[in-house]
């Protein structure tokens, strides 16, 4: 096997092993409720490291994110369950705003680290549940393998769509395709 050929079927599986299914969906109408959920403190110190996809994979998911929601510099997004930020901080580098929020203050202690200067984002302690944002605050809202660790999860779910804005998006990601 050449040295090519080997590079291509590392690269398939890399693939394989990192495609999600994405849920977009365009605002209409929803509720609201509160309760508490999950919190990753303990995980903070090596979440990120464990978590990290190579370059082209974290910039073909911005790209899409971007494109699928049509952001702009303009736009307020917000992540839920922003965790060490690696949707987020390529977000912010080129040049969006995001608002995160997470339970865990040591998830987003790591953001703090990373965030260039002039960053235009927020970070708020809080449960998905209970989003301290009035009505149709943001253009977009996304999480990413958030919600199967929220409890109340689908209370969760009406949450974030009570804060997008009529005609913005709410993506989420559910789970890997086997």
């Amino acid at each position: 096997m050449t040295e090519f050929s080997v590079g291509i079927k590392i690269l398939s599986e890399l693939i394989e092993q990192v495609r999600f299914t994405l849920l977009i969906v365009q605002k209409r109408e929803w509720g609201n409720n509160s309760v508490s959920s999950l919190a990753f403190d303990r995980a903070a110190s090596y979440y990120g490291r464990t978590r990290g996809k190579p370059e082209f994979v974290s910039r073909a998911t911005t790209d899409s994110l971007i494109d699928l929601a049509r952001l702009t510099p303009a736009s307020r997004v917000l992540e839920i369950g922003i965790g060490t930020g690696r949707i987020a901080l390529p977000l912010l580098s080129r040049g969006l705003r995001v608002v995160g929020i997470d339970l865990s203050l040591a998830m987003m202690e790591r953001i703090r680290d990373q965030i260039a200067p002039g960053a235009r984002v927020r970070l708020a302690q809080t449960d998905a549940n209970a989003l301290p944002f009035p009505d149709t605050t943001f253009d977009c809202a996304y999480a990413v393998s958030v919600y199967h660790v929220v409890a109340n999860w689908q209370n969760a779910l009406r949450e974030a769509w009570r804060v997008v804005k009529p005609g913005g998006y709410f993506l989420v990601t559910y789970g890997y395709v086997d």
